[in-house]
């Protein structure tokens, strides 16, 4: 579900697809439902602690860095 109320969002005329694609952003994302199911509900992610996400990736990432020779 979009929170519609920004000022970039409107006029809300034509295409609402197009809309949608052009000119929504990720800060409009208010509520996710996957299979019925609330993932994300006033913009909170319900799922996982996102500081656990944050850890995990940035360890990824170390390891590609590692496994690349990048670093």
């Amino acid at each position: 579900m979009l929170a519609l109320s920004e000022p970039h969002l409107h006029p809300l005329l034509g295409d609402p697809v197009s809309l949608i694609v052009y000119s929504a952003r990720a800060s409009d994302v208010r509520d996710v439902f996957v299979a019925g199911r609330p993932v994300v509900l006033g913009r909170e992610l319900l799922t996982a602690p996102v500081d656990h996400i944050v850890r995990d990736a940035d360890r990824a990432a170390a390891e590609l860095y590692r496994l690349a020779k990048l670093s």
